[in-house]
């Protein structure tokens, strides 16, 4: 895995269908870190 800036800087050179494609997949997993909080913090009474 490489840093943050080589990560960016592969994005960039994606095309545009691979973009679309990583930034749908990016949502969806935020989708599910931000379930898997709320999730978290019921069971902990937080």
């Amino acid at each position: 895995m490489g840093t943050l800036p080589e990560i960016e800087a592969a994005i960039k050179q994606l095309p545009d269908s691979d973009l679309r494609q990583l930034a749908t997949w990016l949502e969806e997993h935020l989708e599910q870190m931000w379930d898997k909080q709320i999730e978290n913090d019921l069971t902990s009474g937080n």
